[in-house]
C-alpha cells in the first residue's frame, strides 16, 4: 500500500487512519492480535539467532503481564483483520538498582515492520512518538540504554538490549521519524568449545555467586522469565568488582543450546588494573558453561578499549554494532 502524500487522520477510539485500499488503521493492541504480532516479530527476527523467538502465550506473559505495560502504547496497524505491523510505547520506571526509583521515562521498545514497507514503519513511529509526547514527555528515547530496561530483556539482544543496524528499516522508520543515534554499543559473542579455566586475581579475593538483589520491583520485572545472577569480588569487606550473568534457555531453538549472557562488569577504581574484571568474566562464563551454555555474549560500549581487550581473552568477537535513539521536542512545539 502506497501513501505517499496522503495525510493520516484520528478515527474513533483514537484509531490512527491511513487511507488506502482497503484502509489502514492504527489503534491499541486487541487480544486477538497477539499471535499475528508474534508471527510478524519471528519473520522480522528470523536470521537473528540472539532474538529469541515469542509466542502469543510468551507475549502476555514476559511483556503483558508487567505492572507498568500500558495497552495505550501497544499499537498495532490494521488493515481489515490483518495485522500489517506493530509498535510499542511505554512509559515505565528504571530498572537498575543505582537508578532513581521514583523516575519515569518515555521510550519506544519495539517495532515491528515488513522490510519495503517504509511508509508503514513511519506511520507506527509517528503514532508512538504522539502518544509518548501527549503523555506530558519532552525527550523520548528508542531501543536505547539510558534509564533501564523495561521490556524484552533477554529476549532480544541480551540483557542490555538495544537495535543492531542489520535491522536497517527500523532504524531508517525511526530516523525519518526524528530519533537521532545517540548511543552506540558493540554486541560479542564468544564460542564456548570448553569450560573456560578461571583466572586468578593479582590480589587476594572471594567469590560470591549469588541471585540477583531483585527486592526493587522494577528490577524483578524487568527480569520477568529469568533468573540473573552476579559474582561479586570481594576484598575483605570491600566489593572490588561484580559481574552479571544470566542464562538465556529461549534461544536454545535457535542456537541449539543455551546461551550465556553477561549483563554487567564493574570494578572498584581501587582495584582496577588487578585482573578483577578478567577473574570475574572467566568466573561467569565458566558458570554458563556448566549450566549448558556453548555461546556468551556482551554488549559494551564501542570504545571502551579495556573492555575489549577483557573480553577478547575469553574469545569474545565482535558480532553486531548496535544503536540507540533519541527524540527532543522543538522548541515552542512545532514539528
Amino acid at each position: 500500500m502506497d501513501t505517499r502524500g496522503l495525510r493520516p487522520g484520528l478515527g474513533r477510539g483514537g484509531h490512527l487512519q491511513v487511507p488506502g485500499k482497503n484502509g489502514m488503521d492504527i489503534g491499541p493492541y486487541e487480544s486477538r492480535d497477539l499471535e499475528a504480532m508474534a508471527e510478524l516479530y519471528n519473520r522480522q527476527a528470523l536470521e537473528e539467532p540472539h532474538v529469541a523467538p515469542m509466542s502469543g502465550l510468551m507475549f502476555e506473559e514476559l511483556v503483558i503481564a508487567k505492572s507498568y505495560f500500558d495497552p495505550q502504547g501497544l499499537l498495532v496497524a490494521r488493515e481489515g483483520q490483518e495485522v500489517l505491523g506493530w509498535i510499542h510505547a511505554s512509559v515505565a520506571p528504571t530498572t537498575e538498582i543505582w537508578q532513581d526509583a521514583r523516575a519515569t521515562f518515555a521510550r519506544i521498545c519495539m517495532l515491528v515492520y515488513p522490510v519495503g514497507k517504509l511508509e508503514l514503519g513511519l506511520r507506527l513511529v509517528e503514532r508512538a512518538r504522539d502518544w509518548l509526547a501527549s503523555q506530558g514527555h519532552q525527550t523520548l528515547m528508542a531501543f536505547h540504554s539510558r534509564q533501564g530496561y523495561p521490556f524484552y530483556r533477554g529476549l532480544w539482544m541480551g540483557g542490555e538490549r538495544m537495535c543492531p543496524t542489520t535491522f536497517v528499516h527500523l532504524h531508517a522508520a525511526l530516523s525519518a521519524g526524528g530519533f537521532k543515534a545517540t548511543a552506540e554499543s558493540a554486541f560479542l559473542r564468544a564460542q564456548l568449545d570448553r569450560r573456560p579455566r578461571e583466572e586468578q586475581a593479582a590480589i587476594a579475593a572471594e567469590f560470591v555467586d549469588e541471585p540477583l538483589d531483585m527486592a526493587r520491583k522494577s528490577t524483578a520485572e524487568s527480569w520477568r522469565g529469568f533468573a540473573p545472577r552476579t559474582i561479586k569480588a570481594m576484598v575483605g569487606k570491600d566489593q572490588a568488582g561484580i559481574i552479571g550473568y544470566v542464562m538465556q534457555p529461549q534461544l536454545t531453538a535457535k542456537l541449539g543450546g543455551p546461551c550465556v549472557n553477561i549483563y554487567l562488569l564493574a570494578t572498584n577504581p581501587s582495584y582496577q588494573r588487578k585482573g578483577i574484571a578478567a577473574a570475574l568474566v572467566s568466573r561467569a562464563v565458566a558458570k554458563g558453561y556448566e549450566l549448558g551454555a556453548r555461546r556468551a555474549t556482551v554488549g559494551t560500549q564501542l570504545g571502551n578499549v579495556a573492555a575489549h581487550r577483557t573480553y577478547e581473552r575469553f574469545g569474545f568477537k565482535p558480532y553486531r554494532l548496535s544503536i540507540g535513539r533519541e527524540w527532543n521536542a522543538p522548541e515552542g512545539g512545532g514539528e
